[in-house]
């Protein structure tokens, strides 16, 4: 999902590398049960970018983490 996020912003790998491991480095430490997944993703790519002076802006990382989890866990759903 990091990785995802990082090719749809068009960062570098340094910074989508940042991301997996700030990620990691907060789940190592807290439950997955306390919070919620995409939202920490989405704040270790939001802090990645900053760190790496990447120049993306908060609403673009939320925009394209909405698309993902939009196709991700809506993609089966059917309307009728």
């Amino acid at each position: 999902m990091i990785y995802k996020a990082g090719v749809l912003l068009k960062i570098p790998v340094s910074t989508t590398v940042l991301g997996q491991s700030l990620f990691h480095f907060f789940f190592s430490r807290k439950s997955f049960v306390d919070f919620d997944f995409r939202d920490i993703a989405m704040g270790a790519v939001f802090l990645a970018c900053k760190s790496e002076e990447t120049l993306r802006k908060s609403y673009q990382v939320s925009a394209v983490f909405d698309e993902i989890f939009k196709v991700k866990y809506f993609s089966n759903l059917q309307i009728e």
